[in-house]
């Protein structure tokens, strides 16, 4: 199964009893905007990745930029927003995160960016 948009593609692949998601994202383009009900972990492949993590109570911020081989852990209820700074890839593995919740001032930045240039 694949989602695909101007951002690039999802791939949901199941190896033996687990899923994963392989994301592609063309430079420039952005992910995420959201936090979750637990931690999350993102394994990057391909071409950098700059994270934004936000703890969305005390809005402290923090940038992380992401390499082939580098394993980001986002804690549960960290808001983060994902920026390829060239054509990437990394891999998630899927778990029941709980709820999903929009973080608005970095889902309207994903929102802006969709929207533009179409």
């Amino acid at each position: 199964m694949a989602s695909i948009d101007r951002r690039g593609a999802i791939f949901r692949i199941s190896l033996v009893d687990k899923d994963y998601l392989f994301v592609q994202m063309r430079e420039r383009s952005m992910r995420g905007g959201h936090y979750h009900g637990s931690e999350t972990f993102h394994l990057v492949v391909q071409g950098r990745i700059r994270f934004e993590l936000v703890e969305p109570v005390s809005r402290e911020k923090r940038h992380v930029t992401a390499v082939p081989m580098d394993i980001i852990r986002v804690n549960a209820g960290v808001a983060h927003l994902l920026e390829a700074l060239e054509d990437s890839m990394f891999i998630e593995p899927l778990r029941k995160h709980g709820s999903t919740v929009d973080f608005e001032p970095q889902r309207a930045r994903v929102i802006r960016f969709l929207r533009s240039s179409k």
